[in-house]
């Protein structure tokens, strides 16, 4: 039987005190975000692949919504940005060594202000990069993004606020921890009961709204990724325009709470036989419900902290499931 699982679940329940350090670093004078100082007023480009675009997505998507010119694009060299003195770019890799990642570093790097962001300060993103903001995360000992994660989206958000744009406070990023620890103790009964609902399922949509993209995004990865269920994320509004159709009896959807369409899609999911999983506040209609302990005035980015760690919870029981069925 496979470890791993296990492993996931140890790097789920050391991130609290991870983060907490993360963000005493953050918070220094003298502290990684000095390296961003001068660049406020410049567009802001966040580039990378899979779980780091996952992040750099709800942080642009709150950036742009506060009027600011941000964007994301995947570290690949079809159609790039072109390179621009006028602009920041983020280039995202927790490993640091994404090829991909590392081409746009190169690329950007004559031109504009090119920031690596990554959890190994020695890797070639960081090497090559005009400066690092470390992750901190520590070590993955599982080998999936559920500490880098978290990571890129505080290190992110308090980048985007020393740029100007809508972005946290260290102090906002604080109420994470203990929502994260609250989580983490009451995990048990609520996340047998969430897998039971996901178990064997022959399709799950993971669905949020416009503002946290990156919360279906990475919350479908996890669920594909350890246990190998068939996840696919969507936005909120568009679901009854692109996933209806597979909608059918037994269907599963994992909502993250918080759109104008979330009511919606639970009506419909349950009037074709299927069942939606909430996570955030319970809504009418859910079958299951994990509650995420923070205040309703929670800035955006600790929410969405918090939120992917319930179905990174899910996905580890489920993982560990799927070992021991092996």
């Amino acid at each position: 039987m496979s470890d791993r699982p296990q492993q996931m679940l140890d790097d789920i329940l050391g991130w609290p005190s991870a983060l907490e350090a993360l963000l005493d670093a953050y918070e220094r004078p003298d502290g990684p975000l000095a390296a961003l100082d001068g660049f406020a007023g410049r567009g802001v480009l966040m580039t990378g692949l899979g779980s780091s675009r996952h992040a750099a997505m709800t942080v642009v998507a709150g950036s742009r919504a506060a009027g600011a010119g941000a964007w994301t694009e995947p570290a690949a060299p079809e159609s790039p940005t072109r390179p621009s003195a006028d602009t920041v770019v983020f280039a995202v890799s927790a490993s640091g060594t994404t090829p991909e990642v590392v081409d746009a570093v190169r690329r950007h790097r004559s031109t504009a202000a090119v920031i690596g962001v990554t959890n190994r300060p020695g890797s070639p993103v960081a090497v090559e990069a005009d400066a690092v903001l470390p992750l901190l995360a520590g070590e993955e000992t599982a080998g999936v993004a559920t500490r880098t994660y978290g990571a890129t989206l505080a290190v992110l958000g308090l980048a985007a606020a020393r740029l100007g744009a809508r972005g946290p406070s260290v102090e906002e990023l604080r109420d994470a921890v203990p929502a994260l620890r609250r989580l983490h103790r009451s995990r048990g009964p609520v996340v047998a009961r969430v897998a039971d609902l996901l178990d064997g399922a022959s399709s799950i949509d993971v669905v949020a709204g416009t503002r946290r993209p990156g919360s279906s995004a990475q919350g479908a990865l996890l669920l594909r990724e350890g246990p190998r269920l068939p996840a696919a994320a969507h936005d909120a509004t568009d679901w009854s325009h692109v996933a209806i159709y597979t909608a059918l009896p037994g269907h599963r959807v994992v909502l993250f709470a918080g759109s104008t369409a979330d009511e919606a899609v639970i009506r419909t999911v349950a009037r074709r036989g299927g069942e939606t999983v909430v996570i955030g506040e319970r809504l009418p209609g859910g079958a299951r419900t994990i509650g995420i302990p923070l205040p309703p005035d929670a800035h955006p980015i600790a929410r969405a902290i918090v939120e992917i760690a319930a179905i990174e919870l899910v996905a580890a029981e489920l993982w560990d499931r799927a070992a021991a069925s092996d």
